[in-house]
């Protein structure tokens, strides 16, 4: 049965909402988003528009998955920072919210300095250094990361 990109988002949004979910708003549409290629402007302006059997059926999958524990950042495998979309996965821990909190502080003290180095040792993605290095383009950031595995995603993100 045919179903549009609203019902669908509604849909799992009330699946995540009865397992109790911390943001099933985003979550759901986060996947819903994912799956079919749209943008957050485009999901909300398609909203009445249906889906492709396929496309709904990803959804259902990515759900599903994340009901059993799968982070939806890992699943989408990007997530936001800053305002900045980081590519991500299981080798890199995914940036909080709370960093955001600790990246606004950096930036505030780093906007005051007339010149300023940035060591981001441990980078993961480098959020803090890419952050800080967005909104203070003056800034010298260099980020270090030993995992190989999570270098990659440092290097896909600067």
């Amino acid at each position: 049965m045919a179903i549009t990109y609203n019902n669908l988002y509604l849909d799992v949004r009330q699946q995540f909402l009865r397992a109790g979910l911390p943001d099933p708003t985003l979550e759901s549409r986060e996947l819903v988003c994912c799956a079919s290629g749209k943008t957050r402007e485009a999901l909300s302006r398609n909203g009445r528009l249906y889906v492709p059997e396929s496309v709904e059926q990803q959804v259902r999958r990515l759900a599903e998955r994340h009901l059993a524990g799968e982070p939806v950042a890992y699943l989408i495998g990007e997530w936001s920072f800053c305002g900045m979309d980081l590519d991500i996965d299981e080798n890199v821990l995914i940036p909080r919210t709370d960093t955001e909190v600790l990246a606004e502080q950096a930036i505030d003290f780093v906007k005051t300095l007339p010149e300023s180095r940035v060591l981001d040792l441990c980078a993961g993605t480098g959020c803090l250094g890419i952050g800080i290095r967005h909104f203070v383009p003056s800034a010298s950031v260099t980020c270090v990361e030993k995992s190989p595995q999570a270098l990659q995603y440092l290097q896909a993100n600067v």
